[in-house]
Protein backbone atom coordinates (compact mmCIF):
# COMPACT_ATOMS: atom_id res chain seq x y z
CA UNK A 1 0.00 0.00 0.00
CA UNK A 2 1.29 3.42 -0.97
CA UNK A 3 2.55 5.50 1.94
CA UNK A 4 0.47 8.58 2.60
CA UNK A 5 2.27 11.91 3.02
CA UNK A 6 1.21 15.05 4.87
CA UNK A 7 -0.04 16.55 1.61
CA UNK A 8 -1.87 13.63 0.07
CA UNK A 9 -3.54 12.26 3.20
CA UNK A 10 -5.66 15.40 3.41
CA UNK A 11 -6.69 15.07 -0.22
CA UNK A 12 -7.46 11.37 0.31
CA UNK A 13 -9.46 12.01 3.51
CA UNK A 14 -11.52 14.70 1.82
CA UNK A 15 -12.20 12.41 -1.14
CA UNK A 16 -13.22 9.62 1.27
CA UNK A 17 -15.69 11.83 3.12
CA UNK A 18 -17.20 13.10 -0.12
CA UNK A 19 -17.46 9.77 -2.02
CA UNK A 20 -16.37 6.58 -0.27
CA UNK A 21 -16.58 4.30 -3.31
CA UNK A 22 -14.62 6.60 -5.60
CA UNK A 23 -11.97 7.16 -2.91
CA UNK A 24 -11.66 3.43 -2.25
CA UNK A 25 -10.92 2.91 -5.97
CA UNK A 26 -8.16 5.52 -5.89
CA UNK A 27 -6.67 5.16 -2.39
CA UNK A 28 -7.71 1.69 -1.24
CA UNK A 29 -9.54 0.89 2.01
CA UNK A 30 -9.09 3.66 4.58
CA UNK A 31 -8.59 1.12 7.37
CA UNK A 32 -5.23 0.05 5.93
CA UNK A 33 -3.82 3.32 4.65
CA UNK A 34 -0.08 3.49 5.36
CA UNK A 35 0.20 6.61 7.51
CA UNK A 36 3.63 5.85 8.97
CA UNK A 37 5.28 8.92 7.38
CA UNK A 38 2.52 11.41 8.17
CA UNK A 39 3.52 14.09 10.70
CA UNK A 40 0.41 16.28 10.63
CA UNK A 41 -3.17 15.11 10.88
CA UNK A 42 -4.51 18.53 11.77
CA UNK A 43 -8.02 19.17 10.37
CA UNK A 44 -7.95 15.71 8.73
CA UNK A 45 -11.63 14.84 9.33
CA UNK A 46 -12.71 18.27 10.49
CA UNK A 47 -16.11 19.60 9.50
CA UNK A 48 -14.78 22.99 10.50
CA UNK A 49 -13.13 24.90 7.69
CA UNK A 50 -10.91 26.95 10.03
CA UNK A 51 -8.03 28.48 8.07
CA UNK A 52 -9.21 26.56 5.02
CA UNK A 53 -7.93 23.31 6.49
CA UNK A 54 -11.09 21.34 7.16
CA UNK A 55 -13.22 19.19 4.90
CA UNK A 56 -16.52 20.80 5.71
CA UNK A 57 -19.90 19.14 6.20
CA UNK A 58 -18.87 15.97 4.33
CA UNK A 59 -16.94 14.80 7.41
CA UNK A 60 -19.88 15.02 9.81
CA UNK A 61 -20.89 11.41 9.05
CA UNK A 62 -17.33 10.00 9.09
CA UNK A 63 -17.11 6.90 11.30
CA UNK A 64 -14.64 4.55 9.63
CA UNK A 65 -12.27 2.08 11.29
CA UNK A 66 -8.87 3.76 11.41
CA UNK A 67 -7.69 1.85 14.49
CA UNK A 68 -4.74 0.28 12.63
CA UNK A 69 -3.26 3.55 11.43
CA UNK A 70 0.37 4.11 12.39
CA UNK A 71 0.36 7.60 13.90
CA UNK A 72 3.71 7.22 15.68
CA UNK A 73 5.34 10.04 13.67
CA UNK A 74 2.46 12.48 13.95
CA UNK A 75 3.19 15.65 15.93
CA UNK A 76 0.00 17.63 15.24
CA UNK A 77 -3.56 16.39 15.70
CA UNK A 78 -5.23 19.81 16.05
CA UNK A 79 -8.90 19.87 15.00
CA UNK A 80 -8.53 16.31 13.63
CA UNK A 81 -12.12 15.19 14.31
CA UNK A 82 -13.67 18.61 14.99
CA UNK A 83 -17.31 18.47 13.98
CA UNK A 84 -17.10 14.81 12.93
CA UNK A 85 -20.25 14.25 14.96
CA UNK A 86 -20.75 10.56 14.05
CA UNK A 87 -17.18 9.46 14.75
CA UNK A 88 -16.72 6.93 17.55
CA UNK A 89 -13.79 4.89 16.28
CA UNK A 90 -11.47 2.83 18.45
CA UNK A 91 -8.26 4.82 18.84
CA UNK A 92 -7.05 2.97 21.95
CA UNK A 93 -4.01 1.41 20.27
CA UNK A 94 -2.72 4.60 18.65
CA UNK A 95 0.86 5.58 19.55
CA UNK A 96 0.51 9.33 20.09
CA UNK A 97 3.79 9.66 22.01
CA UNK A 98 5.24 12.20 19.53
CA UNK A 99 2.18 14.43 19.34
CA UNK A 100 2.68 17.92 20.78
CA UNK A 101 -0.68 19.52 20.01
CA UNK A 102 -4.21 18.16 20.33
CA UNK A 103 -6.03 21.50 20.33
CA UNK A 104 -9.76 21.05 19.56
CA UNK A 105 -9.05 17.48 18.41
CA UNK A 106 -12.55 16.23 19.30
CA UNK A 107 -14.45 19.53 19.26
CA UNK A 108 -18.15 18.72 18.71
CA UNK A 109 -17.35 15.07 17.98
CA UNK A 110 -20.57 14.37 19.84
CA UNK A 111 -20.64 10.55 19.46
CA UNK A 112 -16.98 10.02 20.41
CA UNK A 113 -16.32 7.92 23.52
CA UNK A 114 -13.29 5.78 22.69
CA UNK A 115 -10.95 4.47 25.38
CA UNK A 116 -7.89 6.73 25.38
CA UNK A 117 -6.56 5.69 28.81
CA UNK A 118 -3.41 4.06 27.41
CA UNK A 119 -2.35 7.05 25.31
CA UNK A 120 1.12 8.43 26.09
CA UNK A 121 0.48 12.17 25.98
CA UNK A 122 3.66 13.12 27.84
CA UNK A 123 4.92 15.26 24.91
CA UNK A 124 1.68 17.15 24.37
CA UNK A 125 1.87 20.84 25.28
CA UNK A 126 -1.51 22.02 23.97
CA UNK A 127 -4.83 20.41 24.94
CA UNK A 128 -6.85 23.61 24.67
CA UNK A 129 -10.54 22.84 24.04
CA UNK A 130 -9.61 19.23 23.20
CA UNK A 131 -13.01 17.73 24.07
CA UNK A 132 -15.19 20.84 23.86
CA UNK A 133 -18.81 19.78 23.23
CA UNK A 134 -17.79 16.11 22.86
CA UNK A 135 -21.11 15.23 24.48
CA UNK A 136 -20.63 11.44 24.81
CA UNK A 137 -17.02 11.41 25.97
CA UNK A 138 -16.57 9.96 29.44
CA UNK A 139 -13.14 8.35 29.19
CA UNK A 140 -10.81 7.71 32.11
CA UNK A 141 -7.78 9.91 31.56
CA UNK A 142 -6.46 9.74 35.12
CA UNK A 143 -3.32 7.87 34.02
CA UNK A 144 -2.30 10.55 31.51
CA UNK A 145 0.98 12.36 32.19
CA UNK A 146 0.06 15.96 31.41
CA UNK A 147 3.09 17.53 33.10
CA UNK A 148 4.25 19.16 29.83
CA UNK A 149 0.87 20.61 28.92
CA UNK A 150 0.96 24.40 29.03
CA UNK A 151 -2.70 25.03 28.18
CA UNK A 152 -5.82 23.06 29.00
CA UNK A 153 -8.18 26.01 28.70
CA UNK A 154 -11.71 24.76 28.11
CA UNK A 155 -10.50 21.18 27.65
CA UNK A 156 -13.85 19.68 28.70
CA UNK A 157 -16.19 22.66 28.16
CA UNK A 158 -19.56 21.35 27.06
CA UNK A 159 -18.44 17.73 27.42
CA UNK A 160 -21.36 17.23 29.76
CA UNK A 161 -20.87 13.48 30.19
CA UNK A 162 -17.23 13.68 31.31
CA UNK A 163 -16.72 13.38 35.02
CA UNK A 164 -13.12 12.23 35.27
CA UNK A 165 -9.87 14.03 35.79
CA UNK A 166 -6.37 14.32 34.39
CA UNK A 167 -3.25 14.59 36.50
Amino acid sequence: MLKRSDADIKVAAKAWCEDVEAAREIYGPISIWNTSEVTSMGFLFSATDEEGGGIGEASESFNEDISRWDVSNVIAMDWMFAGASAFNGDLSSWDVSNVTSMEKMFLEASAFNSNLSSWDVSNVTNMQWMFIAALSFNGDLSSWDVSNVTTMEGMFDGASNHGGDVR
